[in-house]
């Protein structure tokens, strides 16, 4: 709520005042809403895919917004263009999580009407109904308690390969150990 208070706030304030920008500071002005705008977008995909994190949304943006300037600061000081370039690949990664967000939301649009295609088929009742709270794509306390069970089952599972290494380390190294004392003893009998 605060954030969507700010932003308004802020579109108000630009329509009403005038501030002078040094002609300099235009391009980085314009890569500094190019990486917020594609960092909001990032944002939304990381939600969808349920790694969103306020930290690495903020850490992702200063680095981007830092990489676009070096890169434009570094073609003013070699008589470059490079803004352009940062201007084109940041519009690519838009589209490409633009594409990334239209396809997931068509695709969790699409498993609920085949959700609530089956449950009527199954229940015979009414539309009306459905639980709804089923169909949020929030992850339910059982799904919840299937990912944490996963989650250990890979952590057991990277142990037991672990120790296995080792067990085979161990035999390995036996068995390098007896056949070295067994080439030693055919060499002595060789020589005896």
């Amino acid at each position: 709520m605060l954030g969507l208070l700010a932003i308004i706030l802020g579109l108000i304030a630009g329509l009403f005042l005038t501030v002078k920008i040094p002609a300099v500071a235009f391009m980085y002005l314009a890569l500094l809403v190019l990486t917020t705008f594609h960092s909001l977008i990032y944002g939304i995909k990381l939600r969808t895919q349920q790694r969103y994190t306020n930290l690495k949304l903020v850490f992702y943006w200063l680095c981007q917004s830092l990489v676009a300037f070096f890169m434009n600061a570094l073609g003013d000081a070699l008589g470059l263009d490079l803004a352009t370039a940062v201007v084109i690949i940041l519009g690519v990664q838009i589209f490409l999580d633009l594409n990334y967000l239209g396809h997931e939301w068509a695709k969790r649009w699409m498993n609920r009407q085949r959700t609530v295609r089956v449950w009527l088929q199954k229940t015979g009742k009414k539309p009306e109904d459905l639980p709804l709270e089923d169909l949020t794509g929030e992850m339910s306390s059982r799904q919840k308690q299937v990912q944490d069970l996963i989650a250990q089952a890979k952590k057991l599972r990277m142990e037991a390969d672990s120790l296995l290494n080792e067990a085979d380390a161990i035999y390995e190294a036996e068995a390098i150990q007896k056949l070295g004392e067994m080439t030693e003893k055919s060499e002595e009998e060789d020589k005896s």
